[in-house]
């Protein structure tokens, strides 16, 4: 039975650590997915805050485009040759100056090679020149503010190329000091520059997972670069698809810069980093489990298992001893468990003696009640002896005598018989049969009277606890006093307790002698008690402590010449085990 005992422990040991074990495997699976999902969005959003960022360089460039186009149509508006051209009044006058305007736009042509026309119109909205190698109509714009407008995305057949206007008013100096509007100039752009930007930055990207696109107002495409079919994937899919969309108006112009982008490009880096992180990082932990489990296994698991193994075994030889194994806790607590079981050994010998003791002590106690049940014939002889004498008495006439018979037979009686539990009423009782007594015998001299209030009389206490009082205030009180002496026995309630007190008018106790007795009735050394003198009063207070422990409480007071005072304070009732309140 005990082999299949330890079997079933080693069993649950191995079983416990391989719970620990799977359940540490288990925490670094869900700490690896935890850290996975964690660590993959915050390098998503890093990774669309680093696209964001390159967009926004994107935007800024384009932005510049603009601000040089709106420089260059406004250096156009206010030149003067076409301010001239514009206030010619005859055909003639016109094309006096129109070479000056080919001129002017021979020169923007080398100035910008996107410029593709140069168109001047009247006050009215008629085209009255337009020089360039490529034309094209000019599309209906609602001119606003007197600011540059800049067209949707012109087209041209037979050309590939996407073009767009901007057109900016031509403004004079009135003779009346205002500024009035004689005209206005249209240049034609190509797309060639917005697409060269697009181009450069779609380089440095994988094309086939990234379109950038500019839109006009009206969303057409004015360039793109990239992969064509991943915008029209995304046309189709909207924001529902596995795309990083970025779009922002372009602020001259109105149009929309626009970059679509597959999530696993702009997340591949990310998420490779991010697995190789988590990979290595579980592997180490896993790694640090498995050598901390061996550890667990050598330095816990296995000297538990040896100790277990010896206690299964201690009570075949009570002899051995534990090995100890090292220096360690376990060591130690080897070491600890050998010097328990030499204590218990030893201990183990002592209850032997004791209860070889205790074996004699019970063996010499049956022979005593032997000899006391041999002499209880010795009680009731007495008691027939004393009624003997009473009755002798009463037949000759002497009462004094019979008087002094009954008190002696009742407390003969009284101290012989019943239970060590008693009233106060018997108690007192039988103090006055002892003053009966003490009267005959000192003939007088010494008067003992009994004082007990009506409630107090059916309170329970020991027997005999209050005749040794008595006679030692009149064996060491009131007896070596020359004149007559009076021993007061009073008995009353005082807060929920019963107060006895024993007062005598004797000799007293000078100062040493009362300390010197007071130190033998301290509760706490009454076994140091010698034999000899004062061994009644010691014995109450024995039997105080031995029923009412601590609840009880004796006192003693003297002076030299005046008497002597005993109190007695306990509970109104005995309780049921002695020693317990």
């Amino acid at each position: 039975m005990r082999g299949k005992r330890n079997g079933r422990t080693r069993s649950r040991l191995m079983t416990s650590s391989l719970r620990i074990l799977t359940a540490a495997c288990l925490a670094v699976a869900i700490t690896y997915l935890c850290n996975y999902v964690v660590i993959y969005r915050w390098y998503r959003g890093e990774a669309v805050q680093a696209r964001r960022e390159s967009f926004s360089q994107l935007v800024l460039q384009l932005t510049d485009m603009e601000t040089n186009i709106e420089a260059i149509t406004g250096i156009v508006s206010s030149n003067r040759t076409v301010l001239d051209y514009l206030n010619a009044e005859v055909l003639e006058g016109r094309w006096e100056q129109f070479r000056e305007i080919e001129s002017l736009a021979s020169d923007l042509v080398r100035l910008n090679d996107s410029i593709a026309s140069v168109c001047v119109r009247s006050r009215g909205g008629e085209v009255i020149a337009m020089v360039g190698p490529v034309f094209a109509r000019i599309p209906e714009i609602s001119q606003e503010g007197g600011m540059q407008i800049f067209s949707d995305c012109v087209t041209i057949p037979g050309t590939s190329t996407n073009y767009f206007y901007v057109v900016i008013p031509s403004y004079q100096k009135a003779s009346s000091g205002l500024y009035e509007k004689v005209g206005s100039t249209a240049l034609l752009f190509s797309s060639k520059e917005l697409q060269e930007t697009l181009d450069m930055t779609v380089s440095g990207l994988t094309q086939e997972d990234n379109s950038l696109l500019v839109l006009d107002r009206s969303g057409e495409v004015l360039a793109q670069a990239g992969s064509v079919s991943l915008w029209e994937e995304y046309c189709e899919a909207g924001d529902s698809g596995p795309f990083l969309c970025l779009r922002e108006e372009l602020p001259y112009s109105g149009w929309s810069v626009v970059h679509v982008m597959r999530q696993n490009f702009y997340l591949s880096d990310y998420t490779n980093l991010v697995q190789i992180v988590n990979a290595v990082t579980s592997l180490i932990v896993l790694f640090a489990l498995v050598c901390m489990c061996f550890l667990m296994y050598r330095c816990v698991i296995r000297p538990i298992r040896a100790q277990m193994a010896f206690v299964a075994n201690y009570t075949r030889d009570m002899s051995q001893r534990m090995e100890v194994s090292g220096t360690n806790d376990f060591g130690e607590l080897e070491k600890e468990f050998n010097e328990m079981l030499d204590r218990i050994a030893s201990l183990n010998r002592q209850v032997l003696q004791e209860q070889e003791k205790i074996y004699r002590l019970e063996d010499a106690k049956r022979q005593t009640e032997l000899i006391a049940c041999k002499n209880q014939i010795n009680p009731h002889f007495m008691y027939n002896t004393l009624e003997c004498i009473r009755g002798m008495a009463l037949y000759e006439g002497e009462k004094e005598i019979a008087s002094l018979t009954t008190a002696l037979s009742r407390m003969l009686q009284y101290n012989f018989r019943g239970s060590e539990i008693t009233s106060v009423h018997g108690e007192v009782r039988s103090i006055q049969d002892y003053a009966v007594i003490i009267s005959y015998r000192f003939m007088g001299k010494i008067v003992v009277e009994t004082k007990a209030e009506p409630e107090t009389l059916g309170c329970r206490m020991p027997k005999m606890l209050l005749q040794p009082l008595v006679e030692n205030a009149v064996h060491h009180g009131v007896e070596p006093k020359r004149t007559q002496g009076t021993v007061t026995l009073s008995v009353a309630l005082k807060n929920a307790m019963l107060r006895i007190e024993v007062r005598d008018d004797g000799v007293g106790m000078d100062e040493e002698t009362l300390e010197r007795q007071r130190a033998k009735l301290e509760l706490r050394a009454l076994a140091d008690q010698e034999e000899g003198e004062g061994i009644g009063v010691a014995n109450v207070a024995r039997r105080l402590r031995l029923f009412y422990g601590e609840a009880a409480r004796l006192s003693l007071e003297s002076e030299e010449g005046a008497g002597t005072f005993f109190v007695i304070e306990l509970p109104t009732d005995v309780p049921d085990q002695p020693g317990k309140e």
